[in-house]
């Protein structure tokens, strides 16, 4: 069995750091992270989810913890076998404990790439018996990298769209996220990453006919299919409509029926994955404001509100959206924000007596 911590050691050279870079192929679930210089503020959590092709909204800073949770979904769910850590001599002791610890729960592989010989505190974080090889042994049992001509549709523009209210783009080849395909793609199975990418071409389309800004400039390439997928499939982190608690949501799509999850605090509360269609529907039939009226399950919701439509016999799904009996109410509190995150609707952020209708 290959041990799960390795510490390789290379040359100081522009040559060892051009060959660790070339094998950063998410085709072969190989990733390479360069840390950021220095320490502290948020860590070395940011360097992993930015290696794995993630971009950030904003430059607001973000919580360690919640950052280093993310980036535990996001390398199982781009299921990773490989991340490599390039100079990793130069990271304190706290960063290894920390990526010691993140890939012993999501079952990656770790490998520190040095230059000089770790400290006793850096060896002292990993605890495992660590193997310590050469690196030109680590990169021949790594996978040869993925050359360009594989497929024909990596993006290689580097830049996200700008243009306002669109996602940000990964600069990656969406065809090789299990994120963004449902079912994973054997490699090298050239008709099923065709099929995925007829899916993600077809989405991309619809995603953009709702937005209302469908324009050849603007896709379906690859990069916007990605986008579009990325977004909704990314885990991320919301406010509700006053501002006052943050939960983290997600799509589960193998749920039955497919469910949009939202973890607040230590409950986890679920809604049926149809609620942003329909909804979105609903609002923009109506055409104006619509106050939310956010109610518990076990508390009537006023008429003529979000909490009342989630929930009323006359939507689309003929009653509650709620999955979990017990927690089906509070949909005005959970979904709306999805909504605006997705750019599906705009939200006000009051203290009290919310409104949203769609964009």
């Amino acid at each position: 069995m290959t041990n799960p911590v390795q510490i390789a050691h290379a040359a100081p050279t522009m040559a060892s750091t051009a060959a660790i870079n070339e094998r950063q192929e998410l085709g072969n679930r190989v990733i390479v992270v360069h840390p950021t210089p220095g320490s502290g503020g948020e860590g070395i959590a940011r360097d992993v989810l930015q290696a794995l092709g993630k971009r950030f909204r904003d430059r607001s800073p973000r919580d360690p913890q919640r950052l280093r949770t993310l980036a535990g979904i996001w390398l199982r769910a781009e299921q990773i076998r490989e991340l490599v850590i390039a100079g990793a001599d130069r990271r304190p002791a706290a960063d290894w404990r920390i990526l010691h610890d993140l890939c012993r729960e999501t079952l990656t592989r770790l490998t520190f790439v040095v230059e000089r010989r770790p400290t006793r505190d850096q060896r002292d974080a990993l605890c495992d018996d660590v193997c310590e090889l050469a690196l030109t042994e680590f990169l021949g049992e790594l996978p040869p990298p993925i050359g360009p001509g594989t497929s024909g549709i990596f993006d290689e523009s580097g830049s996200p769209d700008e243009r306002p209210g669109y996602p940000p783009v990964p600069d990656v080849d969406f065809v090789y996220f299990p994120s963004a395909c449902t079912d994973l793609l054997p490699e090298h199975d050239a008709a099923r990453v065709l099929r995925a990418f007829e899916r993600g071409r077809t989405m991309a389309r619809l995603w953009f006919e709702l937005r209302r800004g469908f324009e050849p400039r603007h896709g379906p390439g690859p990069r916007h299919a990605h986008a579009f997928l990325d977004t909704l499939v990314a885990p991320c982190v919301l406010r509700t409509p006053p501002g006052q608690s943050e939960y983290l949501t997600y799509r589960d799509t193998d749920a039955d029926p497919p469910t949009l999850v939202c973890i607040v605090g230590k409950t986890t509360l679920g809604y049926q994955l149809r609620c942003l269609e329909d909804l979105h529907a609903m609002l923009a039939r109506h055409g104006d404001w619509i106050a939310l009226g956010t109610a518990g399950e076990e508390k009537a919701a006023a008429e003529g509100t979000v909490e009342a439509w989630g929930r009323s016999p006359e939507n689309p799904v003929g009653g509650w959206y709620g999955v979990k009996k017990g927690l089906r109410g509070r949909f005005a509190n959970y979904v709306p924000p999805v909504m605006e995150h997705l750019g599906l609707a705009e939200l006000e952020h009051n203290p009290r007596n919310n409104r949203m209708r769609a964009r």
